[in-house]
């Protein structure tokens, strides 16, 4: 009887580096065939899924004993392996699975995004299945700006905007975030350029008692990412007022 674990390494995981191996990330995720504790074949989903950049970081572990090497055809070289019908019928109705989990450290933070309420900076929007990210104008802080400017500059910021979203390097961030993501990982900024932004809002936040301040700020990118520095952007804008 053969036994299967399955396994998603998180990028801070040390087992993420381990993984990797001379062929890396891409060429490893998939299936890892054990023959007696013995690794005999590894980084392959036998034809029933690609090897995608997003689950890269799938492993699953299967063990079989010797006594079935014919139902696996293992040659005697015990160089490949091939699962039997029933398994793979098994393996067809997880596989799905697995690959979700392994792309789930990737997408997290997106979904967080357009989950929660917050207003994003950035939207993703879809036209006739074609995907693009474009600035939100609509965002407090941007909306701030573009109704100090006189309706001819208005014009042009606007334009500006556009330009960045439909320039985004969309192919080379997700080359850089799919091979070297802990590079890509956002630190938490100082308190004092959350409040430098928060002050761009200008009448958006002020006249705000803290309560509203903390529901208004709360709601919004790049607030909403970090709550616990909010009290003190708070305080520190109270006492400026």
């Amino acid at each position: 009887m053969a036994s299967l674990t399955a396994s998603v390494y998180e990028r801070s995981d040390a087992r993420f580096v381990q993984q990797s191996r001379p062929e890396g990330y891409l060429r490893n995720q998939g299936f890892y065939i054990y023959r007696n504790r013995r690794l005999i074949l590894w980084g392959s989903w036998f034809r029933m899924a690609r090897q995608e950049e997003l689950t890269k970081l799938a492993r699953v572990r299967i063990d079989i004993p010797n006594d079935l090497d014919y139902q696996w055809s293992i040659d005697v070289r015990k160089s490949r392996a091939h699962p039997p019908l029933i398994v793979r019928n098994l393996l067809k109705r997880i596989i799905e699975q697995i690959r979700s989990g392994a792309k789930r450290p990737y997408t997290t933070r997106g979904k967080v995004v357009v989950e929660s309420g917050v207003q994003a900076v950035w939207l993703r929007k879809v036209h006739n299945d074609r995907i693009e990210y474009v600035v939100n104008q609509e965002h407090p802080i941007v909306s701030e700006l573009l109704a100090d400017l006189d309706a001819h500059v208005r014009d042009r910021t606007r334009r500006v905007l556009s330009l960045l979203g439909e320039t985004f390097p969309a192919a080379v961030f997700f080359s850089d975030y799919a091979s070297t993501p802990k590079q890509m990982e956002a630190t938490a900024p100082q308190v004092v350029v959350l409040v430098d932004i928060a002050r761009l809002m200008g009448s958006a936040v002020e006249g705000r008692d803290e309560r509203s301040l903390l529901a208004f700020l709360s709601g919004i990118d790049p607030f909403g990412r970090y709550p616990d520095l909010l009290p003190e952007v708070i305080r520190r804008l109270k006492l400026d007022a």
